[in-house]
């Protein structure tokens, strides 16, 4: 799957681990009278100092948070650093993030409440604390899971003047960036088939765009994408943002 992942989003990812890297203090895991703690390195009036916080404190909770997003960044830049060349590595450096649609942020994603659609979903198709209406939306929340995505299934979103409920709202936390998938399962249907096409429509006609802020995915009754097709799509979605985005800081 690695390889499925284009230069400018390993750029991107790179770009993100770098500067979390340096945002956040060095943190360590270890124990004290055979209980587990935190341990934070900081510099302090250019003195290095450090402060113990057991796991069972609130202040324990979050620098461990802190500690598994370093971990995750020091192997992301290991497992990659050797991948990208010199000139790369030097166009990185001089990046800024630029947001594609700047109401797709992290705080509409925080904003907005799951399931919130008020339409009566009475299908037995469950994945972890979600009833959804189909399985194909289980097997995309399971594609989203399996690439470390964060989600919410269908909240409330104020789309021009109405509201509507994407199937997905996803968030890619290194860009503070979210964008909505929608599964269309009927398409062999005429009448789901017309109100789709009303429904893209307003998505274009307020500026969500395919593959720049909506990845639309298509099924019939007798016809699923494979898990496989649906983490292609996904990652065909996060290469596509990750291109506009790095256009845009060139500019």
């Amino acid at each position: 799957m690695k390889e499925l992942f284009s230069r400018a989003w390993i750029m991107l990812q790179y770009l993100y681990y770098q500067e979390l890297l340096k945002s956040t203090p060095r943190v360590a895991l270890g124990s004290r009278h055979n209980r587990p703690i935190v341990r934070v390195n900081y510099k302090d009036n250019n003195v290095y100092r450090r402060k113990e916080f057991s796991l069972n404190t609130p202040k324990g909770q979050k620098y461990y948070q802190i500690a598994q997003e370093r971990d995750t960044a020091l192997a992301f830049i290991r497992s990659h650093d050797n991948e990208l060349s010199a000139e790369e590595k030097q166009l990185i450096s001089s990046l800024k993030i630029v947001l594609l649609n700047k109401a797709l942020d992290g705080k509409f994603y925080k904003s907005i409440k799951e399931c919130s659609n008020p339409m009566v979903n009475s299908s037995n198709y469950k994945y972890k604390n979600y009833r959804m209406r189909s399985r194909a939306e289980v097997v995309v929340a399971e594609c989203l899971d399996k690439l470390g995505l964060k989600y919410k299934y269908e909240p409330a979103v104020q789309l021009g003047s109405e509201i509507i409920y994407p199937d997905f709202v996803v968030y890619i936390e290194s860009l503070d960036y979210c964008f909505f998938i929608e599964y269309l399962g009927k398409m062999n249907d005429y009448d789901y088939t017309h109100k789709t096409v009303i429904r893209i429509n307003n998505y274009t006609d307020s500026g969500v765009y395919p593959y720049e802020s909506i990845l639309y995915l298509y099924g019939s009754k007798d016809y699923m994408p494979s898990p496989e097709f649906i983490t292609n799509q996904i990652i065909i979605m996060l290469n596509s943002i990750a291109v506009h985005s790095l256009k845009a800081k060139i500019a």
